[in-house]
């Protein structure tokens, strides 16, 4: 449990505002930069769970789904030896559209097994490339194409131990910015408790009420 939310929300916009900066990284990411950003990803979604399990943020925001996409594992079992080689192992001619529960988001991004950020290469005439875009351009033709082009940081590719072998997930940077925000800013002024004897514990609605002005 943790007693200050807000100390920790305040942790999370500053986490937002970083993750904002990096959109558009004027070249390709150093080890400390890529170290750097999946640090603050994973210490966002620890927040979050320390957050809810405190019981600081309202029910309408811990129900929120967020929009994303899946795409299939190819059939090739992921292993510790070629879980780099991921435009082999999913199948990314075929991606679904999928809402995630805040709380699957949580397990996936802290117990993530694959954490790949997505960089986008969009050249003069904004023909745009990424990692995962089948080329049909020579090897020396994309060293140049990256080497001038502006970058841009789009999504994050992400799966956990239990489900690499099904699928892996993406969600937008942008979304997630707003999932921080989201988070980051939701206040809680008012909470009702139902005792539940099968957990022995309470049951605990938070919520937000326009004509209360004072936080928990």
């Amino acid at each position: 449990m943790i007693t200050f939310g807000e100390t920790w929300q305040k942790e999370l916009l500053k986490i937002s505002k970083r993750t904002q900066k990096n959109i558009h990284p004027e070249k390709d990411w150093s080890p400390k930069n890529y170290t750097s950003f999946e640090k603050d990803i994973m210490l966002a979604f620890y927040i979050i769970r320390k957050l809810i399990d405190g019981k600081k943020l309202t029910n309408r925001i811990i129900s929120t789904n967020i929009k994303g996409k899946k795409y299939a594992n190819s059939g090739i079992p992921v292993n510790l030896l070629n879980n780099h080689r991921i435009q082999e192992l999913y199948d990314y001619k075929e991606p679904k559209k999928e809402k995630f529960e805040l709380k699957f988001l949580i397990n996936q991004f802290v117990h993530s097994y694959i954490f790949y950020p997505v960089l986008s290469y969009v050249d003069e005439g904004n023909l745009k490339f990424t990692d995962l875009t089948e080329h049909n351009v020579t090897d020396e033709e994309l060293e140049v194409l990256y080497e001038n082009s502006r970058r841009e940081l789009e999504c994050i590719l992400f799966t956990s131990d239990d489900k690499k072998n099904e699928f892996i997930y993406e969600i937008g940077i942008k979304e997630l910015i707003k999932l921080f925000e989201s988070v980051g800013n939701c206040r809680v002024n008012t909470k009702s408790y139902t005792y539940n004897s099968k957990k022995m514990d309470y049951d605990v609605k938070q919520e937000y009420e326009e004509n209360l002005d004072f936080p928990f």
